[in-house]
């Protein structure tokens, strides 16, 4: 062949010899392929000339947009879109509530008052979240009895729950169980 083979791309070295690498440009420099760069949307992140530029960026969860750009998710599973890393979905009990792939799934929506069992449901004042449910506390009545209609100091404890308006035994043992004693009420939230 009649051409230069130290800086032919097509005959580099050798006639016929062409410098190719998978999703890469190269030339021909002193008789020997080198890669110039990768084409758009992959790198060479192993930094192997004879493999190209092996990874994709674009959908590579190890190199998401770069090499070495890890696309992972707080409580969740991540997804490398167009080399962007975005909550691909999240762990049971968690929500991307800012829809943000920073933060990952960062709410736990099993006892979040402003995300209660999904993103944006809030609890109403009072209302406390848990188990990924909004429960409005209960009232506990000490001492007495459920009727009011005795004056009799008695240790039963009662709990009234304002949200199903119903009245329960509640089981004390040990430094739980209070001293007999007339009726009295508190407001306990169950925590």
């Amino acid at each position: 062949c009649e051409t230069e083979l130290s800086r032919s791309a097509v005959n580099c070295g050798a006639c016929g010899r062409v410098c190719t690498a998978p999703n890469a440009a190269l030339v021909c420099d002193r008789s020997q392929c080198l890669q110039s760069a990768c084409l758009s949307g992959y790198g060479d992140c192993n930094s192997t000339q004879n493999d190209g530029c092996e990874a994709d960026l674009r959908s590579t969860l190890v190199h998401c947009g770069g090499c070495g750009k890890k696309c992972e998710v707080l409580n969740g599973t991540g997804e490398c879109t167009q080399s962007r890393c975005v909550v691909a979905s999240c762990n049971a009990g968690f929500g991307n509530c800012d829809l943000s792939p920073v933060g990952g799934c960062e709410v736990d929506l099993q006892v979040s008052n402003e995300h209660c069992g999904a993103c944006d449901t809030v609890c109403s004042a009072g209302s406390k979240c848990k188990q990924g449910k909004c429960v409005a506390p209960a009232l506990l009545f000490y001492g007495g009895n459920l009727t009011l209609q005795t004056t009799l100091a008695t240790s039963q404890v009662s709990s009234f729950n304002l949200e199903t308006r119903a009245w329960s035994s509640v089981a004390t043992t040990g430094t739980e169980t209070p001293g007999s004693r007339m009726a009295h009420v508190a407001v306990w939230d169950g925590a």
